[in-house]
Parts: structure tokens; C-alpha cells; sequence
């Protein structure tokens, strides 16, 4: 269901067509996935927190990362 958000300090009234949208897009999203058509890039998981961050970034600009989605835990 389409709900009215704050964003800001701006109210966003509902629109139920994108909200109608966004489900018609889902299951094509769902369905791609489990036929297996479009995959997640695996995960690389960091230590660190947002300072790790930034190593991340300097190991992508060295080349030493590719498709990999990297993720950071914060405390």
C-alpha cells in the first residue's frame, strides 16, 4: 500500500501508481533470480566499519576488487 513519507522535512504524498509499479517490477526482479538469469555479485565482508571504507575504495582503485559487493559492519 502506498504510504505518505517525511523525507527531510518535506512530506511525499502517496502515489499508489508507483507504489503499483514497484510491485510489477519486484516479481519480474524475483523471477529473474530464481531462474537464475541475474545473480547477486558475492559478498566481500570488511572489518572496520565506515573507516574501513576507505580501504576499500583504495583496493578497488588498485584493481585488487572486482564484482564483488563489499560490505562493512558498524558497531
Amino acid at each position: 500500500m502506498a504510504e505518505t513519507f517525511s523525507f527531510r522535512g518535506t512530506e511525499i504524498p502517496a502515489q499508489p501508481e508507483h507504489y503499483e509499479f514497484g510491485k510489477k517490477v519486484w516479481a519480474v526482479l524475483e523471477k529473474l533470480l530464481a531462474d537464475g538469469k541475474i545473480k547477486v555479485p558475492p559478498l566481500g565482508k570488511r572489518e572496520g566499519g565506515l573507516e574501513g571504507v576507505f580501504g576499500g575504495l583504495q583496493e578497488l582503485r588498485e584493481g585488487k576488487v572486482s564484482g564483488t559487493k563489499l560490505v562493512y559492519t558498524i558497531a
